[in-house]
């Protein structure tokens, strides 16, 4: 067999495995009340990070549903997991369809606001995948899940 056939092959495999990940340790409500800031990569955007990876809180007007109404959107999308949702967090993943990579997806409410995070586990760019997902859900979570 060819050399560049098997190395192929093998990065090939190095990929996909590694692309299937565990998810991160810092997930979750920090001590200060907030979601985990991003990186310095442009793979990951969060309401509780400064400069390229901030994007605003979702404002949800106080509703004590507003979190089984964000649950109710993602469930509407492509290749999404509920791993963790009650009326405060929810956690979700999202698998890629070519390569399986996986993103993680963040909610955390407090007061009337529904804090966000969105990040990539592997890679350094995501192409704005995180961010466009913000983008949709706060959109469809005002206009109530129905332009779906």
């Amino acid at each position: 067999m060819n050399i560049m056939y098997l190395a192929s092959i093998l990065s090939l495999s190095l990929l996909i495995t590694s692309c299937s990940s565990a998810p991160p340790l810092q997930l979750g409500e920090t001590l200060q009340g907030t979601l985990q800031p991003c990186p310095a990569s442009p793979n990951c955007v969060s309401s509780s990070s400064l400069g390229m990876n901030y994007i605003p809180p979702i404002s949800d007007a106080g509703a004590n549903n507003s979190l089984l109404k964000l649950s109710l959107c993602l469930k509407q999308m492509e290749n999404v997991k509920i791993i963790e949702s009650n009326n405060m967090y929810l956690h979700a993943e999202f698998k890629s369809t070519v390569f399986g990579f996986i993103d993680d997806v963040e909610l955390l409410r407090q007061g009337n606001l529904i804090h966000v995070r969105s990040a990539s586990r592997v890679g350094y760019s995501d192409f704005g995948v995180n961010r466009d997902r913000m983008i949709w859900l706060k959109r469809h979570f005002i206009e109530g899940c129905s332009a779906l």
